[in-house]
């Protein structure tokens, strides 16, 4: 895919504009766990291979496929990079913090208050009623196409 330390990957839903897929990151961070990175079969290759060491191990299948077709996590972090790790570690705390202090903010989490008082876009908002198997099998899309959960 020719990316490497001097050609990040970007991941294509990096800075949301909808409502619907502030929610939709909220809920795939809430079910995550950080340190299940240090586990996944590329980062020890990478490790094993020194291929880390230069901040990137894009060199192995997975990367590759997220990159080619993002889904889940790799629609909003560079899962395969330190800066992409280091992000999504601050995006999980914020999560986690927002959703600790939600009997002060009225049941709703922070982060979808200050995604709506910074006007995300309420387009397709009704999606949300959609469990998410259903939404899977039926292949609904959120921004720029892209599916949700």
């Amino acid at each position: 895919m020719n990316y490497g330390p001097f050609r990040r990957y970007v991941p294509p839903i990096l800075k949301p504009v909808q409502l619907l897929t502030e929610i939709d990151r909220y809920e795939i961070l809430m079910s995550t766990n950080p340190y299940i990175e240090f586990f996944t079969q590329d980062f020890l290759s990478a490790i094993g291979s020194l291929d880390a060491f230069d901040l990137f191990w894009y060199n192995n299948a997975g990367a590759a496929g997220t990159q080619m077709y993002p889904t889940g996590l790799s629609k909003y972090f560079d899962m395969y990079s330190w800066p992409g790790f280091f992000a999504y570690n601050f995006a999980w705390y914020w999560v986690w913090f927002c959703t600790i202090i939600t009997p002060f903010t009225f049941g709703i989490p922070l982060n979808i208050w200050l995604g709506i008082f910074n006007g995300k876009t309420w387009t397709g908002i009704w999606k949300v009623l959609v469990p998410p198997y259903l939404a899977w099998a039926f292949n609904v899309k959120m921004e720029d196409g892209w599916s949700l959960y």
